[in-house]
C-alpha cells in the first residue's frame, strides 16, 4: 500500500468525551470492607483518534482517610499522526457538578508541561487519591489535545495491525502474531513500529521450530520493555534470562541485547565491556562476534582506553582482511567483510586524529 502523506494541519479537539477516552476512578472508603473488581483495562478511542489510555478504568480500593495512594496511567499514541496534549486533569460529573458521588478535589494528576506524542511514543503519569472523608467516591480523568495530522486514514488503520500483533504475541499466539506482523510490514508502514515489527517477526516465527518456551516469552518481554523506553526494566529481564536460559537458542541474542542496552541506552560503557566479553567467551560461534568486538571497542574508547580500542579494531579489521599488497590491507570479497573492514578502518583513523 502506498501511503499518501497529507499536509500537516492542526485539528483542535474539544475536551475528550468522558465516555469515550476518559477513565473513571472508583474507590472505597476506609470504613467499607467490601471488595471491588475493576473492568478490563482497555483503552478507548474517540472518533478517529488513536490516543490510547490504559487502564480505561481502575479502582484505588479501600484507603485510609488522610493517606495518599498513587497509581500510574499510560497515555500512548497508537496511530500515525501526532498528538499534542495541552492539559490533563481530574474533574467531577460533567452533567451534574454537584453530584455527591464525585470528589475531584480528593484526586490529583501529576503536573506536566505540554506533551507531544509522536507515533508509538507514550507517557506515564501518576494519579493520586487522598481521601478526606469516609465514603465511596469517584472522579473522571480528562485530556485536552490537538491532533497534528501527518498521515492518511489508511496509514492510521495500518498501525493498528502492529498493536493487534503485539496483543497476539503477549497472549502467546505466536503463529497469529507472526502473520499479523507480516501483513503489517507488507502494508509499507512509515512509523518506528516498522522497525520493531521487522525485529520481532523472525523471532516469533522461530517458535514453529523451537516451540513456545518461557525463554521466548522472556526475551520478547525485554524487547517490548525497551521499545516503550524502559531500558532499565528490559536489562533486568535480560539479566534473569542470562542466568536462567544459558542453553536457549536465544541466549546469545539476549546477552548481546544486554550489552547493547548498557552501551547505547544507559551509557554504561564499563558494564558493556564486561557483557561483550562474556558474549564472545560464552558463545564463540555467535553471529554477534564481530558486532561485540566493535561494540567493545567503542565502549573502551568511551572510558578512555584508547590503546585497547585500537587493539580491538585492529583485530576486527584483520578478521576481514583478504589480502595485503605492499603493506596495504584489502577486505575479503563479500559484503559483510567489506562492512566490518571499513568500519574498523574508519574508527582507527578517528582514534589516530583524536
Amino acid at each position: 500500500m502506498q501511503i499518501e502523506w497529507l499536509e500537516v494541519r492542526h485539528v483542535k479537539s474539544n475536551m475528550i468525551r468522558i465516555c469515550a477516552i476518559a477513565f473513571s476512578v472508583f474507590l472505597l472508603s476506609s470504613c467499607d470492607n467490601g471488595s471491588s473488581k475493576s473492568d478490563v483495562a482497555q483503552g478507548k478511542r474517540s472518533g478517529e483518534s488513536y490516543l490510547y489510555i490504559s487502564p480505561a478504568e481502575f479502582y484505588f480500593s479501600t484507603q485510609n482517610v488522610g493517606s495518599t495512594t498513587t497509581q500510574p496511567i499510560d497515555i500512548s499514541n497508537r496511530g500515525a499522526d501526532v498528538y499534542e496534549l495541552s492539559s490533563m486533569r481530574v474533574v467531577g460529573n460533567p452533567l451534574d457538578p454537584e453530584d455527591p458521588e464525585y470528589h475531584p478535589d480528593e484526586f490529583a494528576v501529576e503536573i506536566v508541561d505540554t506533551v507531544v506524542l509522536e507515533p508509538a511514543q507514550s507517557i506515564r503519569l501518576g494519579v493520586s487519591f487522598k481521601p478526606l472523608t469516609e465514603q465511596q467516591k469517584q472522579a473522571n480523568f480528562v485530556i485536552d489535545y490537538e491532533t497534528i495530522v501527518r498521515a492518511s486514514p489508511e496509514a492510521n488503520n495500518l498501525e493498528q495491525r502492529y498493536y493487534n500483533g503485539l496483543q497476539l504475541e503477549q497472549k502467546g499466539d505466536y503463529g497469529a502474531a507472526s502473520r499479523t506482523y507480516r501483513t503489517y510490514l507488507d502494508g509499507e508502514p512509515q512509523t518506528v513500529n516498522k522497525r520493531l515489527a521487522a525485529t520481532k517477526l523472525p523471532i516469533v516465527e522461530q517458535s514453529t521450530i523451537y516451540g513456545k518456551g518461557s525463554d521466548l516469552k522472556a526475551y520478547l518481554t525485554a524487547l517490548n520493555q525497551r521499545n516503550i523506553g524502559d531500558a532499565a526494566a528490559a536489562l533486568k529481564t535480560l539479566d534473569l534470562f542470562n542466568n536462567k536460559y544459558r542453553e536457549s537458542y536465544l541466549a546469545d541474542d539476549a546477552l548481546y541485547l544486554s550489552g547493547y542496552i548498557q552501551l547505547m541506552d544507559l551509557q554504561n560503557s564499563s558494564d558493556a565491556i564486561v557483557t561483550m566479553r562474556q558474549l564472545r567467551t560464552r558463545y564463540p560461534d555467535t553471529t554477534y562476534y564481530d558486532t561485540s568486538i566493535y561494540s567493545e571497542a567503542i565502549a573502551q574508547k568511551d572510558v578512555g582506553n584508547k590503546n585497547r580500542a585500537k587493539i580491538m579494531l585492529t583485530e576486527l579489521q584483520l578478521r576481514h582482511t583478504g589480502m595485503v599488497v605492499l603493506g596495504v590491507g584489502f577486505s575479503k570479497d563479500n559484503l559483510l567483510s567489506r562492512l566490518w573492514f571499513n568500519r574498523a578502518r574508519d574508527q582507527l583513523k578517528s582514534l589516530d586524529t583524536a
